[in-house]
């Protein structure tokens, strides 16, 4: 009880840390707010270093391989024991972060429709999302909030999606592969 009440303390500690002043607060002083790179680079200064080179790899790489897992877990087990070997880690730092992250233009899915073989989902629907802002998605039971929540966990490869299943009402439904279309826009395009 004492243990899950610290880790709440920490994670409180580290959300208040990392939003004590807004963007908007932080222009009118003339100070450019810091990118989430820069707070997970604050962030990771308290971590192992092992941690840190993960950081690293995934932010210059995108991911990790499974050489990368080899080497990390060689790395937390040197950190561990102290025993001294030809691999060395290299912590996450300034120099690895991207020059301008974000510059490029913004990606936002706007529409899902011509849904084919996705629970009872009327293939002449089709939900629509703010380009800007939040969008709740709400509405009866059995009106297909979950059905689009599979297809984007599917799209997504989400860790924990769930298999689709067709509508067992429709014959056609079950001879057929789950599908949708889904359109972006790109910078606000």
């Amino acid at each position: 009880m004492i243990e899950k009440r610290g880790v709440m303390a920490r994670k409180t500690e580290l959300t208040q840390d990392l939003v004590n002043e807004t963007d908007d607060e932080l222009h009118s002083k003339g100070v450019k707010p810091k990118t989430v790179l820069e707070l997970i680079l604050e962030w990771s200064l308290q971590r192992p270093n092992w941690q840190r080179d993960a950081l690293r790899r995934i932010i210059v790489n995108g991911q990790l391989n499974e050489s990368d897992y080899t080497e990390l877990v060689k790395l937390c087990k040197q950190e561990k024991s102290e025993i001294e070997t030809e691999l060395k880690a290299i912590p996450l730092d300034k120099i690895h972060l991207p020059a301008n992250p974000g510059i490029d233009d913004s990606v936002s899915l706007s529409v899902i429709n011509d849904v084919v073989g996705v629970n009872n989902l009327a293939s002449s629907q089709a939900l629509y999302f703010e380009e800007n802002g939040l969008t709740i998605i709400y509405g009866d039971n059995g009106a297909g909030k979950s059905g689009y929540g599979r297809i984007l966990k599917k799209a997504c490869t989400a860790r924990h999606s769930v298999e689709i299943q067709p509508n067992i009402y429709d014959g056609l439904s079950l001879s057929q592969p789950p599908s949708a279309n889904f359109t972006f826009t790109i910078g606000g395009v």
